[in-house]
Formats: structure tokens, C-alpha cells, sequence
């Protein structure tokens, strides 16, 4: 499989894909794949039998509309989401953490409250009145 960079060369958009060639350090290239326990963004994390599944007790929900709460959801268990599973073997390998941050082995999981961004708010970055 060709890198990013090779794929613009070959596009025809060699001066581009140079210049993005200057920032192609400490990066971790992510690919689809049906194999479980790589790395990987979103979706359902692979986690073994003994680690359950991370939630939030005490979830609170404010819809807002005006900058005014029109409605609150108490919850008493939410679900987190995954945002990034890591293979911290496959990561060493590849020689891209040239800087030894991370350890050389094993999974890193990182997960989402949803109580951290209340989703009008995130929706109102994307879509502004």
C-alpha cells in the first residue's frame, strides 16, 4: 500500500504533497481492518473479558435553546464513546512515537463523555445559526 504522499505524487500533485511531507513525523497511520485488538478510531472498542465497558453514572443532559435550558434528562447510566483505541505494540514497531511517550506494549483506550459536550453546543460548531 502506498503512503498518502506517494498517492499525491502520483494524483499529479507533487509541489502539495512535499509540502505536506514536512509534517509527516510522530504520525500513526490508521487503516480499515476486520482484525480485532488494532488500532483504530470509533466504533466498538475491543476490550478483553475482564475490562468492562466504561460509562457515566450520573448523567445530566441540558437542552438549551437561546442560550436558556428548555429541558434536563437525568440518566442514571450513560455509555462513553470511543474515541481512539491504540495499539501500543504495532505503535513501537512502526517506529512512529520516536520520542518513547508511550509504553512499548500492550492498549490504550480513550473514551467520551458525553458530559463533556453538551450536543447543542457541539452542533451550534458546526451547523451556526
Amino acid at each position: 500500500m502506498s503512503s498518502p504522499i506517494d498517492q499525491l505524487i502520483e494524483a499529479g500533485f507533487p509541489d502539495e504533497a512535499y509540502e505536506l511531507k514536512k509534517y509527516e513525523v510522530n504520525c500513526i497511520p490508521l487503516v480499515e481492518t476486520e482484525n480485532k485488538g488494532l488500532t483504530k478510531t470509533g466504533g466498538i472498542p475491543d476490550l478483553p473479558p475482564e475490562i468492562t465497558y466504561p460509562t457515566l453514572t450520573g448523567y445530566t443532559m441540558n437542552w438549551k435553546q437561546g442560550g436558556m435550558t428548555v429541558k434536563t434528562e437525568k440518566y442514571a447510566q450513560s455509555a462513553m464513546q470511543l474515541v481512539l483505541q491504540l495499539d501500543l505494540d504495532a505503535l513501537s514497531e512502526s517506529g512512529c512515537d520516536t520520542d518513547k511517550i508511550l509504553p512499548e506494549s500492550g492498549m490504550l483506550w480513550i473514551f467520551l463523555s458525553g458530559e463533556l459536550l453538551d450536543l447543542l453546543t457541539l452542533s451550534s460548531l458546526f451547523f451556526p445559526n
